[in-house]
C-alpha cells in the first residue's frame, strides 16, 4: 500500500438537499465532482479549491445542515500558508 504522503483518499460527502454525492481529491485538480445517485451520472464542476492546497492536510467535506450548505475545510496553501474554508 502506498504511503499517506503519495495517496490521500477522495473527500466525500452527501448534499441532501441536491441529493447529490460530492467528492474531491488533487487528482481532480481540486475540481467538485458530482455524482447523482438517481441518474446514475456524474460530472465535474467549474469551481476549483484556490491555491495549491496541502494534500496531507487537508480536513475534507463537510454538510452543514445548519446553513444547507457544503464547505471544503482546510488544507495549507503551499504558495502563503493560508488555510482557506471554502464554500460550495
Amino acid at each position: 500500500m502506498p504511503s499517506w504522503d503519495q495517496y490521500r483518499p477522495p473527500a466525500f460527502t452527501y448534499d441532501p438537499v441536491l441529493k447529490k454525492l460530492l467528492c474531491t481529491h488533487p487528482d481532480l485538480g481540486w475540481n467538485l465532482l458530482v455524482y447523482d445517485p438517481a441518474a446514475n451520472s456524474f460530472r465535474i464542476g467549474e469551481s476549483v479549491y484556490p491555491g495549491k492546497p496541502s494534500k496531507q492536510i487537508l480536513g475534507g467535506l463537510v454538510y452543514d445542515s445548519l446553513n444547507r450548505e457544503v464547505l471544503m475545510i482546510g488544507g495549507v496553501s503551499k504558495e502563503n500558508g493560508a488555510m482557506p474554508t471554502c464554500l460550495y
